[in-house]
């Protein structure tokens, strides 16, 4: 490269658009469908904003050669990069209540073989909270000057905001849902549709919490759960939300972990149903919703 591109790369590296190029490349290659600049309808102001990813992947058991079970998660991606360490304020929990997941999460489904509370504890194993057993209710920024702007708030908004005009989009889409444990999904194939917000950090990323001696322990994570209260006149509907900080050497992990949560949940689906493996594969083609 000559001197003017190694300047252009350097400036989209510092600024964070490196950032944004890497984690659209990590996911691509993973065979996820990922948009870039994707445009969403902001309530509060009125107005079209830009969140920096959207990302989806899909998993689909196919019998008879049609979908049966289709399970997608998209994720609204804001990123940022920082020279300094976010440390996520956590609590632990012996049991998974308020650990987010479940019907917590922004989640749609259609034609299911179970009652929404029979699946509820199939739905936790696609959060981060009841894996790791605690969940995160604040971050830090830590070393910053405490008069600048929150940066993880920020981008908390924005990725919650857009996560909302995606699952509404996702709801129309869906049509009419029914409420009652569906037998035949050869007559009536099974949706799930999960959004997910989530903060992906260029930079390192933190827990602390305070141990049975009151003291303060601090580890290095690649993600964390955690809860966000945010609540508008325009966004009243629901009294948190549970976004997800990763890190960008963290996203290979995160997003491959993600996809085996789809597989396994289309074998418990297709079990449910009564479908032995032989009646129906597992297909990893990528759907553009």
């Amino acid at each position: 490269m000559g001197d003017l591109e190694e300047k252009i790369a350097r400036n989209l590296e510092e600024s964070g658009f490196g950032s944004e190029m890497q984690a659209a490349r990590l996911l691509f290659d993973r065979h996820w469908l990922v948009t870039s600049g994707h445009t969403y309808f902001d309530n509060d102001e009125q107005i079209t904003r830009e969140l920096d990813l959207k990302a989806n992947c899909s998993r689909r058991a196919i019998a008879d050669g049609k979908p049966i079970i289709t399970v997608s998660i998209f994720l609204a991606v804001e990123v940022k990069k920082s020279s300094k360490p976010w440390v996520v304020l956590r609590y632990e929990k012996s049991d998974d209540l308020g650990l987010g997941g479940g019907w917590l999460q922004l989640i749609e489904t259609s034609n299911l073989p179970y009652t929404g509370f029979q699946f509820t504890r199939h739905l936790k194993a696609l959060s981060l909270g009841p894996e790791l057993g605690w969940s995160g209710y604040g971050v830090h920024e830590a070393f910053s000057s405490p008069d600048k702007p929150s940066r993880w708030w920020a981008a908390t908004v924005t990725s919650v905001k857009a996560a909302e005009h995606l699952v509404k989009g996702l709801r129309m889409k869906l049509g009419n849902q029914t409420e009652e444990p569906v037998s035949d999904l050869r007559a009536s194939p099974c949706f799930i549709n999960l959004v997910r917000p989530v903060v992906l950090l260029d930079g390192k990323l933190f827990s602390a919490y305070i141990d049975a001696q009151a003291s303060i322990i601090v580890e290095e994570v690649k993600f964390a759960p955690y809860e966000f209260r945010f609540q508008t006149p325009n966004y009243s509907e629901r009294r948190a939300y549970y976004p997800e900080i990763v890190t960008l050497h963290g996203l290979a992990d995160y997003s491959q972990r993600l996809e085996e949560r789809l597989e396994d949940l289309i074998g418990v689906i297709a079990s449910k149903a009564m479908l032995s493996d032989e009646e129906w594969e597992l297909n990893r083609a990528p759907i553009d919703h």
